[in-house]
């Protein structure tokens, strides 16, 4: 019986030192180049990373420009095998962590281990509400520019979510 209590108190431990490490945040109103940046940084000091909300982070610019520009992006093809091309997901959590991706050296170990850390939904999740949501002011969007919502814009390119 000891045993069996010594195991149920470990998994209580281990279980409340993976929530002492993670990280959640609220992607709503959040410029996506600037949340990326200080989630790469936190992922490569070991963290957990839980953005939530993904379709409400915001892209500054004007959105004809940035059509224009990730429209080329998605519309490359391998030159020999069309299939075998640079693929690039709509979907707006995919967006987001492909972005987090390009802030991180993903070629080495390092970098594979600190992007498995970061974690993207959309919406918010029932498993994850109750959680208390870190603020980063410093990647806040200035509603005085253009932007657009990263939901927006990947309908816009022509996710259906």
């Amino acid at each position: 019986m000891a045993n069996k209590e010594t195991k149920n108190k470990k998994i209580e431990v281990k279980e409340t030192e993976k929530l002492q490490n993670r990280i959640f945040i609220d992607a709503t109103g959040l410029v996506l180049g600037r949340m990326a940046s200080l989630t790469a940084h936190k992922a490569l000091r070991n963290m957990t990373i839980v953005i939530v909300n993904a379709e409400k982070a915001v892209l500054n610019g004007n959105t004809e420009n940035l059509f224009k520009n990730y429209k080329t992006k998605l519309d490359l093809e391998a030159k020999g095998n069309p299939e075998k091309g640079p693929e690039m997901s709509k979907m707006p959590d995919a967006f987001v962590r492909r972005s987090i991706r390009g802030m991180l050296p993903y070629t080495s170990t390092r970098g594979q281990a600190a992007f498995r850390r970061v974690h993207v939904c959309i919406g918010f999740p029932k498993k994850y509400q109750g959680q208390k949501m870190e603020d980063w002011a410093q990647a806040k969007a200035k509603y005085s520019r253009k932007f657009i919502e990263i939901g927006e814009f990947c309908k816009l390119l022509g996710a259906k979510w």
